[in-house]
């Protein structure tokens, strides 16, 4: 069982979809299985940002019938590819398209798909990233399954004042998913921040840390390159180089540095979170094998 590490913006503007992508990038850099999942039912398009919404291969709306815990492995070879970096995206299709057609069939059960998709994409990646929306259904559908989540907050007034009400009720949220899926194996929920801005100081920095009580692990200035990246259809990160490279490569460090956890053996919440592996990640505990140079 891999890593799964979620990526979510404390409020509008902040891209927290680019980091996402550049994690994804970044951790594929070491030639082991990655994948990334757009989870943003409502406009999400990671695929956009990673330059692959033109490629052939499956999105969310081939999964809308998926019952059971997935094959991953056999998923991600459907899936189009940004470099090495499998990508799942598509979500705002499927609510489009009920939306267009409301009597075409039922409509798609997120709080089972979810979990059930990304356990099976889990299971087949070294990493996981999944760049999460404000959705309470899809945060509270994922949150067992994470190892580590990612809270992207701006450093404008505006951007701040949301911070000190969305992160908090974020903690909440993810706490209460993992206690109602029976998860006693789960580490305290405490969100990783990085900061995005045009400016950012260290008594910024020092003040949002004290004032969620969480630790500060990036800051991201403004970025034009990404932007351009973006822009002309290259995958964010894949020049190696540049600050959000830096932030990307602490992260990841970071987060493989601790052990995957492996929790019950099914991924439905009522019954406890990731499906199991059959055995533990390779390097699992260490950082061994993981190494970046920007």
């Amino acid at each position: 069982m891999g890593h799964v590490i979620g990526v979510i913006p404390a409020s509008g503007g902040v891209g927290a979809s680019t980091i996402a992508a550049v994690l994804a990038v970044r951790a594929a850099e070491t030639g082991q299985p990655v994948v990334a999942v757009d989870l943003d039912r409502f406009g999400g398009r990671l695929d956009v940002v990673l330059g692959v919404e033109q490629e052939p291969g499956w999105r969310w709306d081939r999964l809308r019938r998926v019952a059971g815990v997935v094959d991953g492995a056999g998923l991600a070879r459907e899936l189009p590819r940004a470099g090495a970096v499998a990508v799942l995206a598509g979500a705002s299709r499927v609510v489009g398209a009920e939306r267009a057609d409301p009597g075409k069939g039922p409509a798609m059960d997120w709080r089972r798909v979810l979990p059930d998709v990304v356990a099976g994409l889990a299971a087949a990646h070294r990493i996981t990233v999944l760049d999460l929306p404000r959705d309470v259904i899809v945060v509270d559908a994922v949150a067992p399954l994470l190892d580590a989540w990612v809270t992207v907050v701006g450093t404008t007034v505006p951007q701040l004042a949301s911070a000190a009400t969305s992160v908090p009720l974020l903690r909440r949220l993810v706490d209460a998913a993992c206690a109602r899926s029976g998860d006693v194996l789960r580490r305290p929920c405490e969100p990783w921040l990085v900061l995005r801005g045009a400016r950012i100081e260290d008594e910024v920095a020092d003040a949002v840390c004290d004032h969620l009580d969480a630790p500060v692990l990036g800051r991201l200035r403004d970025d034009l390159r990404l932007v351009s990246d973006v822009t002309g259809g290259v995958a964010p990160g894949s020049r190696g180089r540049g600050p959000a490279v830096e932030v990307a490569d602490e992260l990841l460090l970071r987060l493989v540095s601790r052990p995957p956890l492996d929790l019950a053996a099914s991924a439905d919440p009522a019954t406890g979170g990731r499906a199991a592996s059959e055995g533990p990640a390779t390097g699992a505990g260490s950082a061994d094998g993981w190494r970046w140079s920007a």
